[in-house]
């Protein structure tokens, strides 16, 4: 019981990625109201990163984006679902990583 209780504790989950702590980072976070110019300014910022994570609401954003970027020379690549079977990669070396925020991965290190 003491087992199912440890791995079930959601209390702390700045323990779940020790590393993570040792990161020095900048998140940008753009909050607004509907149709303010949120998607494009993070977008925009994204492009000019030399690598970075966009983390989108929808699944038919996040292909979107996903395929605009890669037109524009982008290398990324795009996770919709949890666990390397939904994973899809198009470049092994990409910079760039656009997904839905449920499939954040911490694994990888990005600029932006």
């Amino acid at each position: 019981m003491d087992d199912l209780r440890m791995i079930s504790d959601l209390t702390q989950p700045h323990n779940w990625y020790p590393d993570a702590r040792t990161v020095q980072r900048k998140i940008i976070f753009h909050a607004g109201p509907t149709n303010s110019g949120k998607t494009y300014h993070a977008l925009k910022r994204f492009g000019e990163a030399k690598s970075g994570v966009y983390c989108g609401p929808l699944k038919l954003l996040a292909s979107e984006v996903f395929t605009r970027s890669n037109e524009l020379g982008i290398k990324c690549d795009l996770v919709t679902g949890v666990g390397e079977d939904k994973k899809r990669e198009v470049y092994p070396s990409y910079t760039q990583r656009r997904q839905r925020v449920r499939s954040s991965m911490a694994e990888r290190s990005s600029e932006g």
